[in-house]
């Protein structure tokens, strides 16, 4: 039975569920490796393995716009044209190859001038400089020997119906990484050393998945054959798109740090990072459920189904905004007390601050599946419009307003940004169904929004008031809810059909 014929439901179920597992260890493993690496390390130590992990992730920059370009044609022509689908593949590796080769040259001249520190700050002092650039220069040799082609043949798996698959190597891939850190640092590596030991995991697990994906893809080895010099140029020029956006998404979120570092008190921007953390992890329900389902968005669009694609926005809103909804309404009365336990107390809970992020993410999360369709079909427009509109109105009202409004302002300048985004990204899908000659319904839209507002109302008056919550968390669960059902009645009978047979005893 080929992948495609399994029901998408069937696959989606599957995909979701490994999807959470992996977003559930890497938050188990942020929350324990802390306290294990300053067990065996100097805060002095520690300080500079972060720095090293700065670094690393910035020499991937080029690389990660250009596997997602190109992933996003997998996705395209795996249905539409497998003879093509074959040549931008090969011409995928062949981008991969000149970005291994620009950033190793980068690396180098860093390394030979003494300039690593511009990729990751200053190393911290009384740190050995020499582990620092030893640690830094072999992640760079294993990324070029490793990671741009095998981010280019790893994202074979999701087009393929093997999404669940993947998922497990790439568990399989961070724990054994993980493993490896802890287990060296414990035996007394160095940064040096603990950096080996972490290849060495990473190169194993990466040479099973270029075996395994030998033996699923036989059509597609050896990999660079049939590529096109002139077609991975062109995919590479398109990528830098995505590569900016991502660029300047990032500049937006740190910059705001950074205002709030340089105009607030210390303790104010710990409030701040560590709220924003608690209301991003939100985030994670909804890409756990779009993710898996991508390659069938994207057919759905090239094929011209827009009644499909229509139907996986409302199914989407209904899953997981209920979900977010429900769970930050009903834990009003309790998110001050939570807060105070995980911080020791130690910073002060803000309830304008909390609800303001808190709302900017439910935003967000309600624009992610119209972001991730057109992320998807490659439509960069949109998402270059609000993603620089984002960073511009976050960064602009919180240099103008932040000195006079205190540590609120950085919350409501989040919710300004979002809203702005989720605006672009709805009329930009609206139109992309209306040019197939369909409609983005407006029932599950109208109806998911005002989850949003009766979450934040009662987020608002259960932690600003606390001895309003006996009513006012009950009301905003019961609007949540009530909205939830109505827009379940909304969806298609064929969904809901396709969501009753994952239930238990179906």
């Amino acid at each position: 039975m080929s992948q495609h014929s399994i029901p998408v439901e069937r696959r989606v179920a599957s995909g979701s569920f490994l999807a959470s597992l992996s977003f559930a260890l890497s938050v188990i493993q942020t929350l324990v490796q802390v306290p294990l690496l300053l067990k065996f390390w100097s805060p002095t130590e520690y300080g500079m393995w972060m720095a090293v992990m700065a670094a690393t992730s910035l020499v991937t920059r080029l690389d990660i716009g250009h596997q997602s370009f190109v992933g996003n044609l997998f996705n395209r022509y795996w249905v539409q044209n497998k003879v093509h689908m074959r040549s931008v593949f090969a011409s995928g590796v062949l981008g991969a190859l000149i970005v291994a080769a620009v950033e190793l040259v980068a690396g180098i001249l860093l390394f030979s001038f003494g300039k690593t520190e511009w990729l990751s700050g200053p190393v911290p002092e009384g740190a050995g400089r020499d582990d620092f650039r030893i640690a830094f220069f072999a992640y760079l040799l294993f990324w070029v020997a490793q990671g741009s082609v095998g981010g280019i043949i790893a994202r074979l798996y999701q087009p393929a119906g093997l999404f669940a698959r993947a998922q497990v190597i790439g568990i399989v891939y961070y724990l054994a990484g993980f493993i490896a850190l802890i287990v060296s640092v414990a035996l007394g590596a160095s940064i040096a050393g603990a950096m080996f030991a972490q290849i060495g995991a990473w190169v194993a697990c990466n040479l099973f998945m270029f075996w395994d994906a030998k033996q699923k893809f036989p059509g597609f080895y050896p990999w660079w054959q049939g590529g096109n010099l002139a077609l991975a140029w062109k995919n590479l020029r398109a990528s830098l798109v995505l590569t900016v956006n991502g660029l300047v998404e990032q500049a937006g979120s740190s910059g705001l740090v950074l205002l709030v570092i340089g105009i607030l008190a210390p303790v104010e921007v710990a409030m701040f990072t560590t709220i924003r953390t608690v209301g991003n992890t939100a985030l994670q329900g909804v890409s756990v459920i779009l993710y898996p389902v991508m390659p069938d968005v994207v057919r759905y669009h090239f094929q011209r189904e827009p009644g499909k694609l229509d139907a996986v926005f409302g199914l989407v809103w209904c899953a997981a905004g209920s979900l977010v909804c429900l769970g930050f309404s009903a834990m009003a009365p309790v998110l001050a007390p939570l807060y105070g336990l995980w911080t020791r107390n130690a910073l002060p809970f803000s309830p304008a601050l909390f609800t303001l992020v808190v709302l900017a993410v439910c935003f967000r999360q309600w624009a992610t599946p119209l972001q991730t369709y057109l992320h998807g079909v490659n439509h960069l427009a949109p998402q270059t419009v609000a993603i620089g509109l984002r960073t511009a109105v976050t960064l602009v009202f919180a240099f103008v307003f932040l000195k006079q409004g205190g540590i609120a302002i950085a919350g409501a300048v989040l919710l300004a940004g979002e809203i702005l985004a989720a605006a672009v990204y709805f009329f930009a899908a609206r139109n992309a169904l209306h040019q197939m000659g369909g409609r983005l319904s407006m029932k599950p839209v109208i109806f998911s929004l005002i989850q949003i507002g009766a979450m934040g109302a009662g987020l608002a008056l259960g932690v600003g008031f606390p001895e309003t919550w006996f009513w006012s968390m009950p009301l905003a669960v019961g609007v949540v809810l009530a909205s939830g059902i109505i827009q379940w009645t909304y969806l298609d009978d064929d969904v809901k059909r396709r969501v009753r047979s994952l239930l238990p005893g179906r």
